[in-house]
C-alpha cells in the first residue's frame, strides 16, 4: 500500500521531458502556451486523496473512471482495455 508521498514521487518519473521548459519557449515563440490540464495541482492534490485500490475498482485498469462512466458510456467503450497507462510511473503506483 503507497502512501501519498510515493505516489506523488512516481507519477513522472525524473528525466521525464513533458514539463521540458524548452517546450514552452518553442510553442511561445508560435503565440501558444502549453497546459497540461491533468497536471493541475487541484486535480493531483484530489486524486492523491483517494485510496489506491480505488484506481482498480474491479480488478480492472482505470477502474475509478470505468465505474463513474457506468450507465454514461456504452460498456463496448467502458470496458475496452486497448488503450496505454495514464502516464510514464503509473505502473509504478500500483505496485
Amino acid at each position: 500500500n503507497s502512501n501519498g508521498s510515493d505516489i506523488a514521487n512516481n507519477i513522472w518519473p525524473s528525466g521525464s521531458e513533458m514539463f521540458n521548459e524548452e517546450w514552452d519557449c518553442l510553442a511561445s515563440r508560435y503565440n501558444l502556451e502549453i497546459s497540461y490540464p491533468l497536471a493541475d495541482r487541484r486535480l493531483v492534490e484530489l486524486l492523491l486523496r483517494i485510496p489506491v485500490e480505488h484506481f482498480r475498482a474491479g480488478g480492472l485498469n482505470r477502474g475509478l473512471i470505468r465505474k463513474a462512466m457506468e450507465g454514461i458510456l456504452p460498456d463496448k467503450i467502458r470496458l475496452r482495455n486497448d488503450k496505454g497507462w495514464y502516464s510514464p510511473g503509473f505502473p509504478q503506483i500500483l505496485q
